[in-house]
């Protein structure tokens, strides 16, 4: 048997014994930012650490600090079945947030030493001057993101959305999505009431009538379409105009610089989490559910909405390619920069050469192979 199912089986077993986290209530504190769970090295039969080597000599953090976005990704796995704590043999902070702009937030304020956000917050962060670089592609917006209206209205084309309510997370691959999907059709935002929500918070004025339609994600996705909304687009339908959208994990240069083993790391350990999420997936689908508070339905039907790419296949040349030949989903990052400056979320530019060298793809390089 593979060592997959091995980890798999192991972790199930071992969640029979233990008490489930309460993921309902901190799906709750989404609305007021990040939740925090703290969680110490366990005797976890999950023995990722013998997989991993942090070299000798190597320095060693007091904890590591990971924001992760509470959505569908490998993340959820590698958390679930506490697979860093193994690996790293030390705490782990696991923070959670809604928004990948709370995550560019949190790690400017010196709160995380890993995080997770999608290609315009990282656009943006870049911008800023936030010090970070992207270590890894986490997953690929499909189906998972899209654009829900009301049933009963009529919205057969985008331009029925002209002067209706349409909540949306200013800055995050939604907002970057509806614009790029409205300049397609020749349609100015401003003909449209566009109201800045993260998706708890478009719930919330949905279900109170408040907006017409919204760009979100899921499970906030579901939870309108089953409150008579439906869904007009999707990002799978924009990644094939061109314009694909991810979630990469990333990592301070101040902790890379002085922990580059624990990077290392946490980038295979990610990548194990990617592939029991292929391997195993009537079983991450319960992880899932458990994680995000879903059914088993809903978790299976996020999972099929959420493309993975192996970490073997990250590293070619259509993805993010290697240290010397970078890949082309690298140059996204500037050209989502210069799109958000278009449409006034960005007052600068900084040079070409700084988003070009967001992601560093020499940990996925080094992580060893396994078919």
């Amino acid at each position: 048997m593979t060592r997959t199912f091995w980890l798999v089986l192991l972790f199930l077993s071992a969640c029979s014994n233990e008490a489930a986290l309460d993921t309902r209530d901190e799906m709750e504190s989404l609305a007021v930012g990040a939740s925090v769970d703290s969680a110490e090295p366990s005797g976890s039969p999950v023995e990722v650490s013998s997989l991993l080597s942090r070299g000798e000599g190597g320095q060693v953090p007091e904890r590591v600090r990971i924001g992760y976005l509470k959505l569908a990704n490998g993340q959820l796995v590698a958390k679930a079945m506490r697979m860093h704590e193994s690996a790293f043999d030390l705490p782990v902070e696991w923070y959670g947030f809604e928004t990948g702009g709370q995550v560019n937030k949190a790690i400017a304020a010196g709160e995380l030493d890993f995080g997770t956000l999608g290609g315009p917050p990282a656009s943006s962060g870049v911008t800023q001057g936030i010090e970070y670089n992207g270590v890894m592609l986490l997953s690929m917006l499909n189906e998972v993101e899209g654009l829900v209206v009301r049933s009963g209205d009529d919205h057969s084309t985008s331009h029925d959305l002209i002067g209706k309510r349409v909540a949306v997370s200013v800055g995050s691959t939604s907002y970057y999505v509806l614009l790029s999907m409205l300049e397609e059709e020749g349609i100015d935002p401003q003909q449209m009431v566009l109201l800045d929500m993260t998706p708890e918070e478009a719930v919330q004025a949905w279900h109170r009538n408040e907006i017409d339609a919204a760009y979100v994600w899921e499970p906030a996705l579901n939870r309108m379409v089953l409150e008579d909304g439906f869904v007009t687009i999707n990002n799978k339908e924009m990644a094939r105009r061109g314009f694909p959208t991810w979630d990469a994990a990333v990592v301070t240069k101040s902790f890379a610089l002085q922990y580059p083993e624990i990077v290392q790391m946490f980038v295979e350990t990610e990548c194990e989490a990617i592939r029991v999420w292929m391997k195993a997936p009537e079983d991450t689908a319960k992880i899932i559910a458990n994680e995000l508070g879903l059914s088993a339905a809903d978790a299976v039907r996020i999972m099929d909405g959420t493309g993975m790419i192996t970490c073997a296949d990250q590293i070619l040349e259509s993805n993010l390619g290697t240290s010397r030949s970078p890949g082309r989903l690298t140059g996204s990052i500037y050209e989502v920069a210069e799109f958000l400056k278009k449409n006034a979320l960005l007052d600068i530019l900084q040079p070409r050469r700084a988003y070009d060298q967001f992601f560093t793809q020499s940990f996925l390089e080094n992580v060893r192979r396994e078919d």
